[in-house]
């Protein structure tokens, strides 16, 4: 188990908490779950109502869609200290507009709108 202290490290380097104060992080820190995914694992799939947050901490993934046909498309490379799902996570109503699948084996941080409210 991953303690708080490694958490909190890769939480402050992580783009999506840059600029917080050490006191804010360390507040942040105690909703953060450690997740971990396989290469070629979908960790976000379009068009699902979930409503998490997630920071990368080790590892690769893409950002896919298909936009209506069988081909997916790339649009996006993420890497070590990137984030995403965020418009899901502020947004009550929306659902998840393309996938994240791993390119390598992924160590996240994952933070749900539940527990941050």
């Amino acid at each position: 188990m991953k303690t708080d202290d490694f958490i909190c490290k890769k939480a402050a380097k992580n783009k999506l908490f840059r600029g917080l104060a050490k006191e804010e992080i360390t507040s942040i820190c105690r909703l953060l779950q450690v997740e971990h995914f396989r290469k070629n694992e979908r960790v976000i799939k379009a068009g699902e109502k979930e409503h998490k947050v997630y920071c990368i901490i080790k590892g690769n993934a893409e950002v896919l869609n298909c936009f209506g046909s069988n081909d997916e498309i790339r649009l996006g490379l993420l890497t070590e200290n990137d984030f995403f799902g965020e418009m899901a996570f502020f947004s009550e109503h929306s659902s998840r507009t393309a996938d994240i699948k791993a390119l390598t084996d992924l160590e996240l941080l994952s933070l749900d709108r539940k527990s941050f409210n």
